[in-house]
């Protein structure tokens, strides 16, 4: 059971390595400050600061479909609750942006996400000096939110549904 739970911590420090972090409070620090909301393009405030990071590897193409499709869901919710000025704060879009490339990579090239998952497990290990096994196709059949009580779960499990039905 430990194991699980380790792999699921490996799969966040994975998401954080994708933008060239290794720790949670080091992306805050990028978008903490940032105005929630949108700019005259269209764009979220936290796609541009996500946008300009040095050593991210995910490209600004992608990164602009990811906020695009977030910014669909983000509507789906001022229309069904109501509230036209809600907007997601940067750890809920974080939370829906990681998810949105977990299934962007699961459902679109498998083989290969699993690959690259085991790749960094690798060197989690080595650094950790862990023994995690790797990652299989099983392993990627859940995802859990590890986010405190208030934090908006609920309505990211919203999103996640949408973001489900979409891949």
């Amino acid at each position: 059971m430990a194991e699980k739970l380790e792999k699921h911590l490996v799969l966040n420090r994975y998401f954080l390595n994708l933008f060239g972090f290794s720790e949670f409070d080091a992306l805050r620090e990028k978008l903490r400050d940032k105005e929630e909301g949108y700019d005259s393009y269209g764009r979220s405030n936290f796609v541009d600061a996500l946008i300009n990071l040095k050593n991210s590897q995910i490209t600004e193409d992608e990164l602009l479909r990811y906020d695009s499709a977030i910014r669909e869901y983000v509507e789906k919710l001022r229309q069904n609750r109501r509230q036209p000025n809600f907007n997601l704060k940067y750890f809920q879009y974080l939370a829906v942006l990681f998810t949105e490339i977990f299934l962007d990579r699961c459902y679109n090239d498998k083989e290969r996400f699993i690959v690259e998952l085991n790749e960094f497990l690798e060197k989690f290990n080595n650094e950790n000096k862990t023994e995690i096994s790797p990652f299989t196709e099983e392993d990627l059949k859940k995802l859990a939110f590890w986010m405190a009580t208030g934090s908006g779960k609920t309505l990211i499990m919203h999103i996640n549904y949408w973001q489900i039905l979409k891949y």
